[in-house]
């Protein structure tokens, strides 16, 4: 979901949203945007992975998996393999 956001999420919880964002740091070492984005990855790398992804360009994989941009997709996909969608793609399909 493109959309999805720590104040929705805090809205839909009934929790203020900076106790929702603190217990999220606390708990899981990790900011709310960097856990969605780390999953947003998973979910493109699962795709990839599968083939599922061979009939649309990387910028599109990323606005299906909820990245609003190219540029966050491929700097968020950079951050957590070390390599650019497109490298990652050719060395689990050289086709």
């Amino acid at each position: 979901n493109i959309d999805f956001s720590l104040t929705k999420l805090s809205e839909k919880l009934n929790i203020p949203r900076h106790h929702l964002s603190e217990l999220i740091n606390q708990e899981m070492g990790s900011s709310f945007y960097d856990l969605v984005n780390e999953r947003r990855i998973e979910h493109a790398i699962a795709l990839m992975k599968t083939g599922k992804d061979s009939s649309i360009t990387l910028e599109a994989l990323g606005y299906d998996c909820g990245f609003n941009t190219k540029s966050a997709f491929y700097h968020h996909f950079k951050l957590f393999t070390g390599k650019t969608p497109g490298q990652f793609r050719k060395e689990i399909r050289p086709d």
